[in-house]
């Protein structure tokens, strides 16, 4: 940062270096003259998408895989996405794609899905008969939690009122503050997250059935989806991982 943080006034950002795509490494951040267009947390939160989630490559590669949008590169954890090439589909890490700076190697989707499929269907025998109905516990536990993130969000609203007023505890001390009571915010949001996933209702018969039929693309999609947290791939010749929902 070349820039003190007091010139940090709102105004935009030039940033000078190589593979900004990649990491803030070997950059410069100068406070620029213009009044800026993007807030910082608008900004930072598309950042952070940007880094997990975005599908490079053309708008038509989403519907190459019913794989879409759950395979994660094992190397660096960006995106492997389905990319048509002739009349082959084929996973590539989309970090390696557009800055070039990951190991791994393109792997034909069609290998991909049917290790994943065969996971899927042992999956599905071993939750044969499970209905996870824990909905009256789960309401109770999401209510608890609830009641917590209302409480930190009035914290954290106090600590900023304070900031304001120029209390004359340190700026410092109260960021710290902020910054710990954001982190449990986080915190508890995840185990919501864990709690909805927990608490919903999976008939393997169901999916069984549906399976004993020729299935389309939108129903595998959607059966990957309901299971799968995420796949992970390496490369070719190396095994690839799948990781549950529950």
């Amino acid at each position: 940062m070349i820039s003190p943080v007091e010139d940090f006034n709102g105004n935009g950002l030039y940033l000078f270096g190589k593979n900004k795509a990649a990491n803030a490494k070997d950059q410069s951040l100068v406070v620029a003259l213009h009044q800026g267009v993007i807030d910082s947390q608008t900004w930072l939160r598309v950042q952070y998408r940007l880094a997990e989630n975005i599908q490079f490559g053309h708008r038509n590669n989403g519907k190459a895989t019913w794989l879409s949008g759950l395979t994660k590169c094992t190397h660096c954890g960006y995106s492997m996405t389905g990319n048509r090439i002739k009349d082959k589909v084929f996973f590539r890490c989309s970090r390696k794609v557009n800055v070039g700076d990951c190991i791994s190697s393109a792997i034909p989707a069609e290998l991909v899905e049917n290790q994943v499929w065969q996971a899927i269907l042992e999956k599905v025998d071993e939750l044969r008969g499970i209905h996870i109905t824990q909905k009256n516990d789960a309401d109770v536990r999401t209510n608890k939690l609830k009641l917590q993130l209302i409480k930190i969000d009035e914290s954290i609203e106090n600590l900023v009122s304070a900031i304001a007023e120029g209390n004359s505890v340190s700026v410092k001390l109260f960021s710290e503050k902020i910054a710990c009571l954001d982190e449990e915010r986080t915190a508890i949001n995840e185990q919501l997250q864990k709690i909805t996933v927990e608490s919903t209702t999976i008939n393997s018969d169901a999916i069984l059935k549906l399976m004993e039929g020729e299935l389309d693309f939108d129903e595998k999609h959607g059966i990957a989806k309901a299971l799968i947290k995420k796949v992970l791939i390496a490369g070719r010749d190396e095994p690839l991982t799948v990781e549950w929902l529950f």
